[in-house]
């Protein structure tokens, strides 16, 4: 999360609401509205996620994923969003089948390069 706004007031406002969000209370209700796993680990307590994970099992397995959790990947500079989105666009090809897979790597690859350069 970011605050942008320079106004006083917003910004203590919007730092409430992420201590809030990223809290125990907040990841727990970001956990049962999406399933995905809580980033707070006290929100594994029987108070908030813990109990409801016992008698709810299925719900468990975003937590056996923890152990390969990873720092979600970038591209170096400034060019990331656009990179990936001009490979989403080029793998939407490749799926659609108005460009072979060969064909849609190379167009990846040369896209990202020139991506990366700047």
């Amino acid at each position: 999360m970011m605050i942008l706004s320079k106004d006083q007031k917003r910004q203590e406002a919007a730092w409430q609401f992420i201590k809030f969000a990223t809290g125990p209370v907040g990841q727990t209700a970001a956990v049962l509205g999406s399933g995905y796993m809580p980033t707070n680990k006290l929100a594994l307590q029987p108070e908030y996620l813990g109990d409801f994970y016992k008698k709810n099992p299925n719900w468990e397995t975003s937590l056996k994923q923890i152990a390969y959790a990873s720092p979600w990947g970038g591209y170096p500079g400034n060019n990331g969003v656009q990179i990936w989105r001009t490979q989403r666009d080029i793998i939407g090809s490749v799926m659609r089948g108005t460009v072979t897979p060969e064909d849609g790597l190379a167009q990846m690859t040369e896209a990202t390069n020139a991506l990366l350069a700047k």
